[in-house]
């Protein structure tokens, strides 16, 4: 992962019991750190520091929920009902924890995963 994306670590949330599957996303634009997440309940979370993120003049990150099967941004969530912005690393690694912690999915479809 480039850049300053392990500002937080996928590592720690497995520790907790939590399946992670994350992945880095290249982008055109210097400087952005963009990771996707999918957790084994089939939800997912776009994390994102870079131009015209909530919060990246601060050096702070955004988490948006995501279906998880290929990185659409739900605002349907229980645990946001839209991007959430101006987040430390330890408050992006909570609302992954909250996103991991959510029943699963009831149309999982486990055939493809972030980065596949």
């Amino acid at each position: 992962m480039g850049g300053s994306a392990g500002d937080f670590d996928p590592e720690a949330l497995m520790q907790q019991g939590e399946k992670v599957v994350a992945s880095s996303v290249d982008h055109d634009q210097p400087g952005v750190d963009h990771l996707e997440f999918e957790f084994d309940n089939g939800w997912g979370a776009s994390v994102l520091r870079g131009r015209n993120s909530y919060g990246a003049e601060q050096g702070l990150w955004e988490v948006a929920f995501t279906d998880g099967i290929n990185g659409e941004i739900r605002y349907d969530s229980p645990v946001t009902g839209d991007v959430r912005g101006w987040l430390t690393p330890a408050e992006v690694v909570s609302t992954l924890s909250e996103i991991a912690a959510l029943p699963k999915r009831p149309d999982q479809d486990t055939t493809r995963k972030v980065g596949a």
